[in-house]
Parts: C-alpha cells; sequence; structure tokens
C-alpha cells in the first residue's frame, strides 16, 4: 500500500511530480495534472466565474448568485471537531474527504447575521432610523428564514401585545430578545421606555402591523412568520497552511513557559466565497414588489460582506484573524432587471 500524501506536501510539489499517480488519504489521484482544490470545488457545487451566467438561467425569476473571490491578509482558525490527531493540538477545520481547510457555509452565514446586528445598530444610530433599522430586519428575515425557537417566542410576545394579552413581565423577555439576539445596543432610557408596554405597543402597531400587516391586525406580518431562508451560503475552500504560535507569559516570571500552536490557513491564501439566492416565497407577490425585496436583500449582502472583511471570520477574530481582501466581486441576476 502506497504511503498517504499529505495536503501540505501534494500543495509545495513541483508541477511535473503532480502527473504522477498519487495517493491522498486514500484517494486515487492520477492520468492528468489535478488540482485537488478544484477537484472538490466542483463537487461541491461551486461555480467558476464564467458558469455563473449560465447557472442563474435555470432558476426562478429575481433569483442571483453572489460570488466572490479572498484573498486572506491575516491567518484563518477554526478548530477542527474532529480533532484525532495526539501529536498536534488545535488543528484547523478541513474537509472530511478530502482533508482540504475549509471554511463552513454554517460559518458565513453566521458571520453574515453578527454583521447585520453591527448593520442594525448602526442604523439605529443614524439619520432614518426606524425605516432603515426595519428594513434590515426584513432583509435579514427574507435571507435567513426565521425558524428559531427564540424568534417563534418573540413574534407570540409581539401578537400578545397587540391584544392585550401580554403580562407586564414578558416586556422583559422582549428586551432580552433584542439585546441578546438582535444584538441591539440599548441604553437605560430605552430599556425603560420598552418596559412602559403602551408606548412600544403602540411603537409595534404603527411601524410595523399598520405597514406590513396583512388583512388583519391580529396577523403577522409574512417577514415575521416562521419561514425558510432564501439564502444558501457554501463553503469556502482554501489552499495552504500554516502555524501560528500564541505564547502566553507569566505575571510574576514575565516569560513564557507553555507556548501554544496554532495550525492555521496562512495569510495570502485565496478561496470562493458563494450564495445562491432563490426567492422561493415571492411567487405569490407582485412583480415590482419582489424586485424591490431583491434589490434591497442584493444591497444588504454587499454591505454585510464589506463589513465582514474588516472584522474578521473564524476563531481570534478580535487578534486580527480572517481579516481578508475582496479581489473579485460578482452578482449575476436572473432577468438582468434589479441594480
Amino acid at each position: 500500500m502506497n504511503k498517504s500524501l499529505k495536503f501540505e506536501t501534494y500543495i509545495n510539489m513541483e508541477k511535473d511530480k503532480k502527473n504522477k499517480m498519487l495517493e491522498y488519504n486514500g484517494l486515487m489521484i492520477g492520468n492528468n495534472t489535478l488540482n485537488i482544490i478544484e477537484k472538490v470545488k466542483s463537487l461541491s457545487g461551486i461555480l467558476k466565474e464564467d458558469e455563473l451566467e449560465n447557472y442563474i438561467s435555470r432558476l426562478m425569476p429575481y433569483s442571483f448568485i453572489f460570488w466572490a473571490e479572498i484573498e486572506l491578509i491575516n491567518p484563518y482558525f477554526s478548530k477542527d471537531d474532529e480533532d484525532y490527531n495526539l501529536t498536534k493540538k488545535n488543528l484547523c477545520l478541513k474537509d472530511k474527504a478530502f482533508k482540504i481547510p475549509m471554511i463552513r457555509g454554517s460559518a458565513w452565514k453566521g458571520a453574515f447575521a453578527n454583521a447585520f446586528k453591527i448593520l442594525i445598530n448602526e442604523s439605529l444610530f443614524s439619520s432614518n432610523t426606524e425605516e432603515k433599522a426595519i428594513d434590515y430586519i426584513q432583509s435579514f428575515a427574507r435571507i435567513f428564514g426565521t425558524g428559531s425557537m427564540e424568534f417563534t417566542k418573540f413574534t407570540k410576545m409581539l401578537s400578545e401585545l397587540l391584544e392585550n394579552k401580554l403580562k407586564e413581565k414578558s416586556m422583559d423577555e422582549i428586551i432580552k430578545y433584542l439585546i441578546f439576539e438582535l444584538g441591539l445596543r440599548l441604553k437605560k432610557d430605552d430599556i425603560d421606555n420598552l418596559r412602559k408596554k403602551e408606548n412600544f405597543k403602540n411603537w409595534v402597531r404603527n411601524n410595523i402591523w399598520e405597514k406590513y400587516g396583512e388583512t388583519s391586525k391580529k396577523n403577522l406580518p409574512f417577514f415575521l412568520k416562521t419561514h425558510k431562508g432564501r439564502a444558501i451560503f457554501y463553503p469556502t475552500f482554501l489552499s495552504s497552511l500554516s502555524t501560528e504560535v500564541i505564547n502566553p507569559h507569566s505575571r510574576k516570571e514575565r516569560k513564557g513557559k507553555r507556548p501554544i500552536f496554532f495550525e492555521v490557513v496562512s495569510k495570502d491564501s485565496r478561496g470562493i466565497v458563494q450564495i445562491v439566492y432563490i426567492p422561493f416565497d415571492g411567487i405569490r407577490l407582485e412583480r415590482e414588489v419582489l424586485k424591490d425585496q431583491v434589490e434591497k436583500d442584493v444591497k444588504f449582502i454587499k454591505s454585510s460582506f464589506k463589513k465582514i472583511s474588516d472584522i474578521g471570520i473564524g476563531a481570534k477574530s478580535k487578534l486580527g484573524w480572517g481579516r481578508f481582501t475582496i479581489e473579485k466581486q460578482k452578482i449575476e441576476i436572473c432577468c438582468n432587471e434589479v441594480k
């Protein structure tokens, strides 16, 4: 049996040697020069730039694909949940089959959700606060969906509030959701006003139910109902690994005793970020309404992605890890009617 080839070794091999028959974690690769990463990207449904237009043309109107090429400017780390190596700790997350370093689609979804919280806070402390904040919340609900237990509990409390069935102590649960789930940075005065049930009820009725409610004020607006999100987040595969060291120092001796080693994706590594957006729940909407929704969602995704590039993705982002530059960015929209 041939000896298994490590990913790092394969990447650093000379091009002529890549033509030979290779064994990589039990997978035979031969006959032609194969780029393992390109193979994995193809199997995962990640498209090449020249394939975007053909792919999106087969989807329903106003679907779009967000496609970007990124380059890390700092290392990226996310701990592997299959850390069975006894000689190494803090291994970087890799694909289970091919052992290629990756950023999961769920990680991108979480990063975009975190960027949403930052954007909504910025909108609340700028001009046109309420209208812009509600637009962000609607985009968030359309893109990510509203299936969590916390969100369902929150919308139930809003309905009870308008029907005068909500207990006073439940206002604290609403405030807790706004702070911990939506990430709103509420001041003490804001919290005191929210605790006044009648004030908050009037605000909800005037700013949400009157504008976005359906046939009855007792019915939830559609964006607050439980539904699946329109966006599909794909994984990103990256090209090279390296090692970083964090060396905590003793306060007494002022020197490091036990350096902590991290296997990381090295800076300058490149990868593709891909999001496919399909407005499957927009069939019942008028064409202009759906078009307006998609235009807002496109802007939301673009601004969120720019925010993620600044704050980073993955672990240790407070140290600057996971930050990247956007080398290419393309949005291909079915029907080409959206700005």
